[in-house]
């Protein structure tokens, strides 16, 4: 079964790569799931959660977009989950080149603690 080459360049410009050179392979049917967990920092847990929440809303209307959850932590109200499957790479690339998702990464760094982490999966 062939692999699925995953373009990573959004996780490099937020400085987060540790796949190598940005690249990984996985196998599967083509569907692809995106898990980030990321902390916000003191006193801006509701700024990130409404931005959190503003993209979802965007994000469940874009082609290929098959699930957006978006979780925060009971324990730790700074963390948050979101858990994202896309029909195919090409989808979640388009995703992460919407106006609105440049913008988020561009302040995500005032808003978190940290970088973001990220994991890819296939289903």
């Amino acid at each position: 079964m062939p692999g699925l080459l995953l373009d990573l360049r959004f996780i490099e410009s937020w400085g987060v790569a540790k796949f190598g050179k940005g690249r990984c392979t996985i196998m599967g049917n083509g569907r692809v799931v995106a898990v980030a967990r990321v902390k916000a920092k003191k006193g801006v847990e509701a700024a990130l959660r409404a931005e959190l929440f503003s993209m979802r809303e965007k994000a469940i209307h874009e082609k290929g977009c098959l699930e957006f959850a978006v979780h925060q932590g009971r324990d730790e109200s700074s963390l948050f989950l979101s858990y994202e499957k896309w029909g195919s790479q090409e989808d979640l690339n388009l995703h992460l080149q919407m106006p609105y998702m440049k913008a988020f990464m561009e302040k995500a760094p005032e808003m978190l603690v940290g970088a973001p982490e990220i994991s890819l999966w296939t289903d």
